[in-house]
């Protein structure tokens, strides 16, 4: 079986894949986001979701991949970044993340108890952006994982091609899939 150059071509960057995913989910008409069947397989791979509610999971992944889509390229201080992200700004928005998961309860009452916040609306705010910028974290890992692998992939066929050597069967599979991922 002979490979196309295009596998060693260029680099795959954070940005790149982060746009994969946001391709990969659409917001439907209850407001909801959704995974289709083009959602990249190696998210996942990671647990970037955890145990969080659907609607919330992919709510907090989707906009965190569109934050990395434009701005993880160009942004030395990923962690600022980050930390940029914010909770609803709408009382209503912010019960409706509450009520969607039991869990969410010990969050709000830790956010008081811990970090201070005097109210339940700044609490839950506090509760919800930490909960988005722990999805975003968690995220930008498996980003920054799956590039350095499809990276060190490229590199390896790239030298093996040189030299004349014969590609291994697993290096294609994984830079097939990854291809794969990226072209769908």
């Amino acid at each position: 079986m002979i490979y196309e150059p295009i596998f060693y071509q260029s680099e795959v960057t954070i940005s790149q894949l982060a746009k994969r995913v946001m391709r990969g989910l659409e917001t439907r008409a209850d407001h909801k986001v959704y995974p289709t069947n083009t959602f990249p397989q190696f998210v996942d791979r990671y647990d970037i979701i955890g145990d969080l509610s659907f609607d919330v999971g992919y709510d907090a992944l989707n906009d965190a991949a569109t934050l990395f889509a434009y701005d993880a390229d160009n942004n030395s201080d990923i962690d600022e970044l980050i930390d940029g992200i914010e909770a609803d700004i709408y009382t209503r928005d912010l019960m409706q993340w509450f009520a969607s998961d039991p869990d969410h309860c010990e969050l709000v009452n830790e956010a008081m108890r811990d970090y201070g916040c005097k109210d339940i609306e700044a609490a839950m705010q506090f509760a919800q952006a930490q909960q988005r910028q722990d999805v975003a974290r968690r995220l930008y890992e498996a980003l920054e994982q799956a590039a350095e692998d499809f990276n060190a992939i490229v590199e390896q066929q790239a030298e093996a091609l040189e030299s004349g050597d014969e590609l291994l069967e697993i290096q294609v599979d994984r830079l097939s899939d990854f291809m794969e991922t990226l072209n769908s």
